[in-house]
């Protein structure tokens, strides 16, 4: 095994050097406190308190028929432009592009 370093982890130690240039440590914090558990705890169970408590107009307007259709034609309309705008992204990525 040679002693110099590879391109890949002369790419890593030049990322590093400009970081602390700029005055940053490189770090990779992976902890979770008690204000982002809340915050992500209360935004899923707003998300389904909302569903929830609006089924009862889907159900004396339209019943289960209503609902179905209605789930996925919102799913479609939301999923199909994020598979446009990844499918693009991952596109120019390939060419060696930043994706902005």
């Amino acid at each position: 095994m040679s002693s110099t370093p590879s391109a890949t982890d002369q790419g890593l130690l030049d990322d590093r050097e400009q970081l602390h240039k700029l005055g940053y440590a490189q770090e990779l914090f992976r902890s979770m406190g008690g204000f982002q558990n809340f915050a992500i705890s209360f935004t899923i169970i707003s998300i389904l308190a909302g569903c929830l408590t609006s089924y009862y107009l889907s159900f004396n307007n339209g019943g289960p028929v209503i609902i179905t259709w209605g789930w996925l034609l919102v799913g479609g309309t939301a999923l199909g432009p994020m598979a446009i705008s990844a499918l693009s992204r991952s596109n120019s990525c390939q060419a060696g592009q930043p994706a902005t």
